[in-house]
């Protein structure tokens, strides 16, 4: 059984020591890069089994709809980054 993780501090796994207010001040390459360490981490479940990847895309936005409900657009944003990475390595969307 895989278990979907997607707590972003969880996920960047202290390699970005930065408050989230803060994000927006980051330049363009540093949160791409967010977004890259955050999808190296599912890829490990995503060799293993590609299969999951439309989980993972249907929890993706889940969380992003989350996030911008409750005016988290930092949360929103590299979720969404995310998304758009994954979706390039899917056939399917």
């Amino acid at each position: 059984m895989t278990t979907f993780s997607l707590d972003l501090l969880e996920l960047l796994d202290d390699r970005y020591d930065i408050d989230i207010k803060d994000y927006w001040s980051l330049s363009n390459k540093e949160r791409h890069n967010i977004s890259i360490v955050v999808i190296e981490s599912i890829f490990h479940t995503l060799k293993r089994q590609p299969e999951v990847l439309p989980m993972y895309i249907r929890l993706i936005d889940d969380r992003l709809k989350f996030a911008e409900y409750h005016d988290e657009y930092e949360q929103a944003e590299i979720f969404n980054r995310i998304k758009k990475e994954l979706l390039k390595i899917s056939p399917i969307y």
